[in-house]
Order: structure tokens, then sequence, then C-alpha cells
């Protein structure tokens, strides 16, 4: 590789890698919230949040917040809408964790190129490109994200009673017992 080349990939490695360390960040803040929600220690946290997948910590999350006796309307109304927030990152997060990249020939962003089968079944060619000031604007929006994500946590209350998430949903469907 050529000293500029070089110079270029580890730049673009630089941006990729603080994109992860941020989002990383927001789900430590998510797995936090779970702990919160079903009263659990910080090891008990850890062991639930290694094992749900981070698509069921966000529903596991919709119903517990829903099931907050004592928030406002305005308080969940908030809560749901970060945590649509933080899944908006979601995408991406997948497309630069699992797909091979090329540092772009202006050397200040990333080319991801992969084929997708689509919903329905069709597989499509995709070509994704994020400029190194793209990464950046939504690192910044995630640090941000994470603030709201802690004071989200600041004011949950541990469920009482029956809570269970089920698809996508907008109001909480309740069975099981968690407390």
């Amino acid at each position: 590789m050529k000293e500029r080349e070089e110079k270029n990939f580890k730049e673009a490695c630089a941006h990729i890698g603080a994109f992860f360390y941020r989002f990383s960040h927001i789900e430590l803040g998510i797995n936090r919230l779970i702990g919160k929600a079903l009263a659990l220690d910080d090891h008990q946290t850890d062991i639930v949040s290694s094992i749900v997948p981070l698509q069921n910590k966000i529903k596991l999350l919709k119903a517990a917040i829903y099931k907050q006796e004592n928030q406002s309307p305005h308080f969940k109304k908030h809560a749901i809408s970060t945590l649509k927030k933080f899944m908006s990152y979601n995408d991406m997060r997948v497309t630069l964790a699992h797909q091979s990249f090329s540092v772009g020939k202006n050397g200040r962003c990333v080319t991801y190129k992969y084929s997708k089968v689509t919903s329905d079944g069709i597989l499509k060619d995709r070509t994704e490109t994020f400029s190194f000031e793209e990464i950046e604007s939504q690192c910044i929006k995630m640090s941000e994200l994470a603030l709201e994500i802690k004071s989200i946590e600041v004011l949950m209350h541990p469920v009482v009673g029956r809570v269970f998430a089920t698809e996508m949903i907008d109001t909480a469907k309740f069975s099981g017992e968690i407390v």
C-alpha cells in the first residue's frame, strides 16, 4: 500500500472505530435501562444483556416504558422516540460491521459494495458511501443521544407486575411475571 493510501486507510478505520465506540456506549446505556427496568444488579444486567439481541432489547424497553405507572405520557413518548433514534443507526452499524469497504478515491469517504436479499426475496447489489464528515456528524448525534439515554435512566423505575414485549408494538401487552 502506498504511503497516501495507508494514511487514508488509517483515517477511514479511525472514523469507523469512532462510530462503533459511540454506538457501543449507547448500547451500554440501553443495557443499563434494561437492568433498571427489571430491577437487576450489574452482574445480572450483564448476563441478560449479553444474550438478548438488540431488537429484542428495544422491544422489552418499549413495553417497560409503557408500564411506567408514575411517568407522564410526555416521558413515555420521549423515551420511545429516543429508542427509535437509536435504532435508526442500526442499519449503518450493520453495514459498517458486516461488509468490506474501500476508501474512496478522494480519500475522504468509505464505500461498501455488497449484495442484499430484499424482503421479497430478490438479490440486489448495493453500494453505500459514507463521507468522513457524515460519519463525524453521526458520532456527534450519537454522543447527544447517549445523554438522552442517561436522562431516561435517571427517571426510569423498575417495572412491577406483568409485562411482555411482542412484535414492534406501540402499546404494551402483558403476560408473564417479571418482578
